[in-house]
């Protein structure tokens, strides 16, 4: 567990097969869980709550060149309690073939870009109170196409926003 940190929770760089499983990360200034350059890993039933930043990221980067899947497995986590409201509980940045599925996110939302990536069976109440311009699930210019965004159940949200928008 990381209940306080001035920094982030997890930081993986340039690694493959790390799992951060049943963790509590909370109060963190930083991001919660960040992989840098990193695949075939996973972040599975874990508790997000009071994070000052993104919950959890992927930034995948040169890998998608490559043609090499990210794999980055993010199911059965509980996203709470963002500070500040507008942050996100998932970023998959320009990685390809990650699945996020089964988790719940209470007042946060998600932002996805790359290509192949699943996104299914998540549940989404409330979404950002502070976003007027996105989504619950909000789709980059920068997403080269190919995800799955299906069996989701979206709830309770800002009548400013939208359950999956597309920029």
């Amino acid at each position: 567990d990381i209940k306080g940190s001035s920094a982030r929770g997890y930081h993986v760089t340039n690694s493959s097969n790390v799992i951060i499983q049943n963790a509590e990360i909370s109060n963190t200034k930083g991001e919660g869980v960040l992989f840098v350059a990193s695949y075939d890993s996973a972040v599975i039933y874990c508790d997000f709550s009071n994070i000052n930043g993104t919950m959890m990221q992927n930034a995948y980067y040169y890998y998608d060149k490559q043609m090499k899947p990210s794999n980055i497995f993010v199911q059965n986590n509980y996203f709470h309690d963002p500070v500040p409201q507008s942050q996100y509980g998932v970023v998959l940045r320009d990685g390809y073939r990650s699945v996020v599925s089964h988790n719940e996110f209470d007042n946060v939302c998600m932002s996805l870009s790359g290509f192949e990536h699943i996104i299914e069976y998540n549940e989404f109440r409330g979404g950002s109170r502070d976003v007027t311009d996105g989504g619950m699930i909000y789709t980059t210019s920068s997403g080269k196409g190919g995800s799955h965004v299906r069996y989701n159940l979206f709830h309770m949200f800002n009548v400013s926003q939208r359950a999956i928008y597309n920029d």
